[in-house]
């Protein structure tokens, strides 16, 4: 998402893939500007850092444009990325208040959902693959999405049945 797109007001939809590309270049970067240094596997920590920055500032910048956006969908382009995070989560329900349907599918680093309750127009979530320490308390939070017909969640070993049973109530 280097790119500005002039796109019109009404979006309804968007698809963001988290930057695999932007990631893997930053690391091949650094490690041409450290060939004396032990080249170390997988992305470094500042590259990370940095696309999870960008990823934040694009979200916030396609809240302010797009408010009344009601489809969105984050999900890694590989299982090795772990860009979105709980404060990423966060930052989607503040800035896109009108969702009606959210994947945040495969995202392992994301174990707080508590800020999606604020999204009283959600009609669908897709949590699936997300973290495996995603707890019933923030299950339970889900409870406050009485809109929500439609609810995805597979991978967390910390869920119990009570925690699902808390859906059932309203909080």
């Amino acid at each position: 998402f280097g790119r500005c797109i002039k796109m019109p007001q009404m979006l309804e939809r968007v698809q963001l893939w988290v930057p695999q590309q932007l990631l893997v270049n930053k690391y091949l970067e650094n490690q041409y500007e450290d060939e004396d240094s032990e080249a170390e596997d997988g992305l470094d920590e500042e590259a990370m850092d940095e696309a999870r920055a960008l990823l934040e500032v694009y979200l916030r910048q396609a809240g302010e444009q797009y408010p009344g956006l009601g489809i969105l969908e984050l999900s890694p382009d590989d299982e090795e990325t772990h860009v979105v995070l709980n404060d990423t989560v966060s930052v989607v329900a503040s800035m896109f208040p009108a969702l009606k349907a959210l994947t945040v599918s495969n995202c392992v680093e994301v174990s707080d959902v508590n800020s999606l309750s604020s999204l009283t127009s959600l009609t669908e979530l897709d949590l699936k693959g997300c973290s495996s320490s995603l707890a019933d308390s923030g299950v339970r939070s889900l409870a406050r999405l009485t809109a929500l017909r439609s609810l995805k969640l597979s991978g967390s070993e910390e869920m119990t049945d009570a925690g699902l049973a808390g859906l059932l109530s309203p909080l």
